[in-house]
This record gives structure tokens, C-alpha cells and sequence, in this order.
């Protein structure tokens, strides 16, 4: 589509790496078998290098084997000598006592080594190939003979797992000395890790576990280093919160081979002196190890510090190597308050910044499948990701000084929260959502794990933190059928299986409002795609709502909800906006939370903020289709669903929108809200925003669930806070950690209808009701816009007074913009979540109350109860015609009424209405018909009683 179009694809290409991962698949070698495959459960693919035909002499083999276990390679290596000359070997062989050829045979066990996720590698030693020459002299006769003596090798090898041959293979050294010089390949682990090969993630492996160490403990390291040469050196070295590197001290290790080597060479010595006893010099060279390995400690450290540590590695010939590298986090290890962090961004930084020497190594031995295709596209991803400024390191150990913390990815936060019992979960920038790559899907939904963590935080009262995008929602329309997710949009969709449980990340943070435009803006998607322009839906379904890497000011101040709520925040604070090296800035908000913050996106609106412009990187979808002709997002396109929202018409469950779109046309639409989002959004109670930004981008919203027996605290920073080493940082970190940990239960809500209504605002509501006279008519639950209205029909089937009572307990007040049906006067009065209309009729009529909010939250719940009094013939004395063709007025919020066809007067010119109890100010009319009604209900209970006391005294 071009730039002409009345239509762009308008859509934000926020900084993220995309990368498409054959998960190490497919690794064919030449010439091998597979037995007992039908006893296998998985099959791991092999590498073998140099491939079997191109083994030559004194050459190393390496056996690469990605399965996801560690396997026995049994080796049986088979030497022949033989000799020629003059003389026949038969008869020279029984002259010596020897039997040419000469056959050995010799077998062992290598258990394979782990040095990649999902792979681990095996050795066998260089063997020799090779023809000697060989002088005979005799003693006696003093005549020579030359000789040729041959040493040939062959090697078939199995690998086992659990006594069930998986593979097998067999080679031939050919003659010639044709190896490279190839660097050596270097990795490090934890001995007896309990981690080998869980997670399919492309990192760093045997990292301690919950990349976290306790103070004070040392860690055991040991380092493999592995290639075609003989190695001169092989160390291991540390690093202490990013300071200079520190050679370990190391003790060397038996790699298992040593044996095997000293029988090949013990033989092949035995010939040579056998040989060499009866005149024939054949100098037969041992072979080498080119294997090694050493162990080293690192010793403890203090709490609040992070190690990071590889394994450098260099050959005879100076070819050298680094590893891949690892690190951890030091906690405090005196403290017991657990804290789960869920940061897949740790091992990614681990792989930018260690990855491109173990790459140049390990792609030298040319495994152009697979392993190698892996690691270079992951390096590569990150290599650009960190071009945007996106991946950056994550100081944990800030908050490791008073806490003990355990990070771990979202695919395995299940199990970490039923292993470790936090007693607070932090989500760190979960806005990844690919479904096909496991390295990239953080989507707690993907994972299937919102469910774990909704019922972990509301059974445990676990605090709840997150961060940055973990409310990334983006999904890209490439046509109406087809899709492709890239934000994790399963942490703020609607399609989850039961809102009201809180199985939502939105709901969880007390933001169920958002839930509710990805709603609105997909089901419009969907109505473009089926009555009008497919084009138009790929649009608006490709508009994100939730943008995670938006540019901000830094300065932040803390509102007076903070000190309201409890949480000690400073005053003001600020974030340097630094940029790394080359160029991209480290300080980012997530924008799209203050679409339930209508103040908010007002200030940014009137303001005229803009963050349009954005870096893009190569995206493709599965079917590896690029989709990079995404035009940037501007803010005016989120606009389009948020004004859809708030200013469309409520009827119960269905919401009337009317959607325009510029240059094309405007589209009235009806919606039906599921029954769980409706729930949601009425069983929400407002969370506050405790700090914002200058410019409105980014804030801090607490959220407290202190009414519930299942109730909890959450914090949500939309800016990545914890990619800076401050003491803000630190602070922000700490309080938070401690205000979320401090849930308490106060009862002193009450659940009216759906909607959560504090218990002093519901007993005022009842005095009220009992004080009003007549019987109910009805109640409901219903929710409020506060640009559009929300609609309550009413019956009354005789002249009287009806009483509309509106508790919107998250709103100060709200507004009836107008009435229709015929009635003869009205009032309207509102106080601290109160409203109540107050509405006289003369006949049998129906009615409908136009409502909408009046408050900082777009959309609100609200319970109403609707009474009617019948009035007796003879009150008040208004004509018939007054209530034929009545004038729609407009009852205010500020009780004020005006007709609509006159201005509305201002309401800083007008009286506030205040209610107490029972009593309403309003218009005049209105007035003086409360008092009248008011005077006749005293009188008559004033009867009543001195009518039962005559008669009890007769």
C-alpha cells in the first residue's frame, strides 16, 4: 500500500530484536546409523569433526551430540603395524617373534561434557597413520635392507544413554598430517550442576542456580578446553561488580583420556623398541592430548555485588580463546525475605557481551548447522537489540544487599514460585511475545504461567512488581488472517480464561481498563474485516497500545497518594538519560498506561509530546516473510481507540461506539464486553499514581487489594529503573519491595451488586434508601466513560416520585447529561461518591438517565438502586400538557438544571450541591416538592403513632 493511500499502516516498530530459531535440528553426518531407535524417546542429532572421511593423521575428532542429556561415547580404537621389505613380514615377523601385521585393540569410555544449552562434546585423541622407514642392518651377513613399517588406525564409536545404543559411527585416519591451526574451544561449568540443559535458552550454561550466590560463598568452577593442538595455557578469571579482571588460582584436572593415551603410545613405543632390538629403526611418535581441564574457587563475596567469570584458553601456535561467559548476583544470606525476579534480559546481556570469541572458535570447526547458526544468530539478535538501546545490564544485586533474590525466565516461573516461595515477584520488562521462538516468547500467557503467579500472589499475599513493557501488547495484521504477536500482549489480553481470578497482569497491577481497549480496538479490527475495508482492520489491529521504549524526561515527583498509600518515595527524583557507546539512550518508559488515566493522556495531548519517531530492525513472520514496511506508530493512532472508548454509549454489557477514522469516514458500532472483562472492570478499585514524569510519559502506579481475605499489594514502574547502578534506583527498588510486602487485611469494603464500594460510602447509601420513601424499582452494576454516558431505563407505571441513588466510589461524582421521557421536575445532588436524582412524574412513562464519570479513572464502576414513590391524587397541581413533549434537560453533576437547547450555566458561577443524608438541594421546583413530600410522610407516621397509642389506651 503506498504513502497515498487514504489508509497507512500506521503501526510502531519499538526496539526488539526479532530472530527465527531452528532450534539445533536437522544435524545429518554422513555414513551413520541409528539403532534401537523405537527404545528412544528422543534421538539427538551428532556432529562429528573433521567429518569421517576427512580424519587425518595425529588429527583430534570431536563428537558433538545435542540432546538433552549427558551420554557415554564408547570408543574401541584399532591399530595395525605392519612392515615391508626383502623379506616377507610372515618371516620376518617369526624371526622376531612377532606376528604382522600387528593388531591392537583398545577400548574406552568417554562420558561426553556440556559446554552449550542442549549440547555436549566427546574427544578422542589424535591417532597415527603413517608409513615409517626402516633400515635393517645384519650383524653377521653386515648387509642392509630397507623397510617400510606402517602404522594404521581406525576408530568406530557408540554413543549410550541409559545401556541403549542411540548412535553409531566408524572412521579411518588417512595418511597425511592435513589439520589446521585452529584455535582451541574453551567452556566453563559448575561442577555437579543441577542446571545442565533445562532451558532451551541461547546462554551461557551451569550458571548458579537462580543466577544467585548467598554472601560469603565460594564457588567451584571448572574449565574444559579442547582443540587440534597441543595447549599452553588454559585459566580461569573473575570479575567483581565490574571491576578488573582476577586470574584464579587452579588446580589441573584428569579429563578421563590420560589412560588411553599413555596405552595408544605404550604400544606403539613397544613396537618401536621391539623393532628397533632386531635392527630396524622406525621412529614412531607419540601422540598428545590436546585436552585439558582445571578447577578454581571464587572466593565469597559481600552482598550486593555481582561476579562475572570465563575460561581463556591458548595452543603452542598462540591461537587463543574465551568461553562463553557466566555471572551471579550475591544476596544477603542472613536475610530470609525471598524475592523471585522473572528477567530473561540477564542472559542476553551474558550473550552479547561473551559471545563473539567463543563464536570465532567454534565456527572454525566448521558446524555450519545448527550449534553454530544458533549462537551467531543469537549473538547477532542481541548485537542489534543492544543497538537500540534495549539490552542493558540489570543491577539486581542493588536490592541483593537486604534481600536474597532468585532470577529466573518466565517459561520456568511455575516451578520457581512452588520451589522457592518468594515473598515478592518482580517482572523485569516481560515485552516479548513470539510464539515461535522460545528465546523470545516472556508472555506469562504463552507460558502458562498467569494462572501460577494469580494464584501464588492472592493465596500468599505476595507482593507483585513489574517493570518497563511487561504490558507490551503489540500483534502485527498482516491480513485478517493472519497474525503475528510480538509484544506479550497475553499479559494484557482479554482472552484469558477468567478475568475475575485476576489470571491477567493488567488485572493484577489494578488496571483492568487497558484489558478493555485491546478489546475494543481487536473487535473493531474484526468488524472492518468482515463489513467493510480488510485493510482498514490490518491498521487499526496492528495499533499498539502499549509502547515499551519511549524516551522521558528523568525527572519524576511523587504525588500525595504516595504518602496517602504509605510508600515512602522522595519527593523528586531524577534519572540521568546517559547513552552508551554507541549513542542509543539507557532511560525508557512503557507509554499506553494512561489510558486509565484520561489526566494523563490529557497533559501529553495538550502538551503536544511526541514520540513517533522510532529505530526499526528486521522483522519477519514465521513463514520468514519480512514485514519491516510497518510505518512507524504515532500517538494520534492510540488516540483513535481511546476516544472510541470513552465517548461510546454503555447499555448494560454492550457498548455503542462510533469510530472515526480520518479521511475515510466514521463507523457506529456495537460491541458486546464479555462477562468476565465486565466483571474485572466492575470488581476494580482505582490504583494510584505515586510518581509521574515532567512530561507525563512515565510513572509509578501502587495498587492495594486491602479489602479481599485474598488480597495483595503491586507496584508497576513503567520505566526500566533497574537498569541504572543509583541510589534512586536502589531506593525506589528497596521501598517498593517493602511496601508491597506489607499487605494487611481491612475489611471495610462492601461488595453492592459487582461493585466494590468502601463500607462508610455504603452506609451512607442505606441511611439514604431508608430515608427515601416508596419501594425498589431495581439495582444494577453498570460502568461509566466519561466522555460518552452509560444508560439506566426506567418503568414507572404511575405518577410519583422516582430516586435514582449512584454510588461511584473511585469518582468524586459523576454527570447526568440528560433525561428522557416525560416528567414534570427533577433534581440532582452529588457528595464524595453519592449521587441522587431525584425525578417527578405525573403518568404511567418510561425513562432514561444519560450518566457519565466525572473522575481522573475514564472508566469507572458504578451501583445503582432506583426507588418509586407513588404520589396520591391531589399532590402538587401541574397541568396534563406539562408532560406532553417535554424539553430533554440536563441534570449536572453540580445540580444545576438546564434545558439543552440554552447554555449550560458555568459551574464555577454556580452553588455546589452538597448531600447529607437525606437531603438534596437542587432547583427550586425541585425543592419545594422534597419539602412538600417530606412535610406529608411526617404527618402521616405522625398519625399513625397517636392513632396506635389512642387505641392502646382504650
Amino acid at each position: 500500500m503506498s504513502e497515498n493511500s487514504l489508509i497507512a499502516k500506521r503501526v510502531l516498530f519499538f526496539s526488539v530484536f526479532i530472530m527465527t530459531i531452528t532450534y539445533l535440528s536437522s544435524l545429518i553426518v554422513s555414513s551413520s546409523s541409528i539403532a534401537n531407535e523405537s527404545q528412544c524417546a528422543f534421538q539427538p542429532s551428532i556432529y562429528q569433526y573433521p567429518a569421517s572421511n576427512e580424519v587425518s593423521s595425529l588429527q583430534p575428532v570431536l563428537i558433538f551430540i545435542n540432546g538433552n542429556e549427558s551420554y557415554s561415547v564408547e570408543v574401541s580404537i584399532n591399530i595395525t603395524v605392519g612392515i615391508e621389505g626383502d623379506i616377507c613380514p610372515a618371516c620376518l615377523g617369526a624371526y622376531m617373534g612377532l606376528k604382522f601385521p600387528q593388531q591392537e585393540l583398545i577400548n574406552y569410555t568417554f562420558n561426553s561434557i556440556p559446554f552449550y544449552p542442549g549440547w555436549s562434546v566427546a574427544y578422542i585423541p589424535g591417532l597415527i597413520t603413517k608409513n615409517f622407514s626402516a633400515v635393517y642392518i645384519s650383524p653377521i651377513l653386515r648387509y642392509t635392507t630397507n623397510y617400510t613399517v606402517s602404522v594404521i588406525s581406525s576408530v568406530s564409536y557408540k554413543v549410550v544413554k541409559n545401556g541403549i545404543i542411540i548412535y553409531e559411527d566408524s572412521y579411518n585416519v588417512s595418511y597425511g598430517e592435513n589439520h589446521s591451526m585452529l584455535p582451541p574451544i574453551t567452556f566453563i561449568f559448575i561442577p555437579n550442576s543441577q542446571n545442565f540443559t533445562q532451558s532451551s535458552l541461547s546462554m551461557p550454561i551451569f550458571l548458579p542456580d537462580g543466577l544467585s550466590l548467598g554472601s560469603g560463598m565460594p564457588l567451584n568452577l571448572i574449565a574444559v578446553a579442547v582443540g587440534e593442538n597441543p595447549l599452553s595455557s588454559l585459566s580461569i578469571e573473575y570479575s567483581i561488580s565490574g571491576g578488573p579482571w582476577i586470574s584464579a588460582h587452579s588446580e589441573e584436572l584428569s579429563t578421563g583420556i590420560e589412560n588411553s593415551v599413555e596405552e595408544i603410545n605404550s604400544y606403539l613405543q613397544g613396537i618401536a623398541s621391539k623393532l628397533s632390538s632386531f635392527g630396524i629403526n622406525a621412529s614412531i611418535p607419540n601422540i598428545t592430548s590436546t585436552i585439558e581441564a582445571i578447577e578454581t574457587q571464587i572466593p565469597g563475596q559481600e552482598p550486593g555485588n555481582y561476579v562475572v567469570y570465563k575460561s581463556m584458553a591458548s595452543d603452542i601456535y598462540n591461537n587463543t580463546s574465551e568461553s562463553l561467559a557466566g555471572m551471579y548476583y550475591v544476596y544477603n544470606s542472613s536475610s530470609t525475605n525471598k524475592i523471585l525476579i522473572v528477567d530473561p534480559s540477564v542472559k542476553l546481556w551474558l550473550i552479547y557481551n561473551s559471545t563473539s570469541s567463543f563464536i570465532n572458535s567454534i565456527s572454525s570447526y566448521n558446524l555450519s548447522q545448527g550449534l553454530i547458526n544458533n549462537i551467531n544468530d543469537s549473538w547477532t539478535e542481541a548485537s542489534e537489540h543492544n543497538s537500540l538501546g534495549a539490552l542493558q545490564f540489570h543491577y539486581w544485586n542493588l536490592i541483593g544487599k537486604q534481600y536474597r533474590i532468585y532470577i529466573t525466565d518466565s517459561s520456568d516461573l511455575s516451578s520457581a514460585l512452588e520451589e522457592y516461595e518468594p515473598n515478592a515477584i518482580i517482572l523485569s520488562n516481560l515485552y516479548l511475545g513470539l510464539e515461535s521462538s522460545t528465546l523470545l516468547d516472556w508472555d506469562l500467557k504463552d507460558n502458562g504461567a498467569l494462572g501460577a503467579l494469580s494464584s501464588y500472589v492472592s493465596q500468599h499475599h505476595a507482593g507483585l512488581i513489574a517493570t518497563q513493557g511487561s504490558l507490551s501488547d503489540w500483534v502485527i495484521w498482516e491480513s485478517c488472517s493472519e497474525k503475528t504477536k510480538v509484544g506479550a500482549k497475553g499479559n494484557i489480553d482479554y482472552n484469558t480464561s477468567n478475568l475475575s481470578s485476576l489470571d491477567n497482569l493488567a488485572t493484577l497491577l489494578g488496571i483492568p481498563q487497558l484489558t478493555l481497549f485491546e478489546y475494543v480496538k481487536d473487535e473493531v479490527s474484526n468488524f472492518f474485516c468482515i463489513n467493510a475495508d480488510p485493510q482498514v482492520a490490518e491498521m487499526i489491529g496492528s495499533i499498539p497500545l502499549q509502547i515499551p521504549f519511549v524516551q522521558f524526561s528523568g525527572k519524576l515527583n511523587s504525588t500525595s497518594d504516595a504518602q496517602k498509600m504509605g510508600l515512602s518515595l522522595p519527593e523528586n527524583f531524577e534519572f540521568d538519560n546517559q547513552r552508551s557507546q554507541n549513542g542509543s539512550p539507557f532511560l525508557y518508559t512503557e507509554v499506553g498506561w494512561q489510558l486509565a488515566f484520561p489526566q494523563d493522556i490529557d497533559f501529553i495531548v495538550s502538551n503536544k509530546i511526541n514520540f513517533s519517531k522510532w529505530p526499526t530492525v528486521n522483522l519477519s513472520n514465521s513463514n520468514g516473510s519480512n514485514l519491516s514496511n510497518y510505518r512507524n506508530f504515532s500517538f494520534t493512532d492510540m488516540l483513535l481507540i481511546y476516544e472510541a472508548v470513552q465517548t461510546s454509549s454503555i447499555y448494560g454489557n454492550d457498548l455503542n461506539i462510533s469510530f472515526k477514522i480520518p479521511g475515510i469516514g466514521k463507523f457506529n458500532i456495537t460491541l458486546r464486553i464479555p462477562e468476565s472483562l465486565m466483571e474485572a472492570l466492575l470488581g476494580a478499585y482505582q490504583p494510584k499514581i505515586v510518581a509521574i514524569s515532567s512530561d507525563g510519559l512515565a510513572g509509578i502506579i501502587a495498587y492495594d487489594k486491602f479489602w479481599s481475605d485474598n488480597g495483595y499489594r503491586s507496584v508497576y514502574f513503567s520505566f526500566n529503573l533497574e537498569s541504572f547502578n543509583t541510589n534512586t534506583s536502589e531506593q525506589l527498588l528497596t521501598q517498593a519491595i517493602n511496601w508491597v510486602e506489607s499487605w494487611s487485611f481491612y475489611p471495610n469494603m462492601t461488595l453492592l451488586g459487582d461493585v466494590l464500594i468502601p463500607s462508610d460510602l455504603a452506609s451512607r447509601a442505606e441511611y439514604i434508601l431508608n430515608s427515601i420513601g416508596g419501594e425498589e424499582l431495581e439495582n444494577m452494576s453498570m460502568i461509566l466513560n466519561e466522555e460518552g454516558s452509560s444508560v439506566i431505563s426506567i418503568n414507572a407505571e404511575s405518577p410519583g416520585i422516582v430516586y435514582v441513588l449512584i454510588l461511584h466510589p473511585t469518582s468524586s461524582n459523576v454527570e447526568v447529561t440528560r433525561i428522557e421521557g416525560s416528567y414534570s421536575s427533577e433534581n440532582c445532588s452529588s457528595s464524595n461518591g453519592i449521587s441522587l436524582v431525584t425525578i417527578q412524574v405525573s403518568n404511567s412513562t418510561s425513562l432514561s438517565l444519560f450518566l457519565r464519570a466525572y473522575s481522573s479513572s475514564g472508566i469507572i464502576p458504578a451501583y445503582v438502586e432506583v426507588k418509586f414513590e407513588g404520589l396520591k391524587s391531589g399532590w402538587g397541581n401541574v397541568s396534563s400538557n406539562t408532560f406532553e413533549n417535554q424539553t430533554t434537560e440536563a441534570c449536572t453533576y453540580n445540580g444545576t438544571c438546564t434545558s439543552q437547547s440554552e447554555e449550560k450555566e458555568n459551574p464555577q458561577n454556580s452553588s455546589t450541591s452538597t448531600l447529607y443524608n437525606s437531603q438534596t438541594v437542587g432547583s427550586e421546583k425541585g425543592s419545594l416538592m422534597g419539602i412538600i413530600v417530606l412535610y406529608i410522610t411526617l404527618a402521616v407516621v405522625a398519625s399513625l403513632l397517636i392513632l396506635g397509642i389512642w387505641k392502646k389506651k382504650l
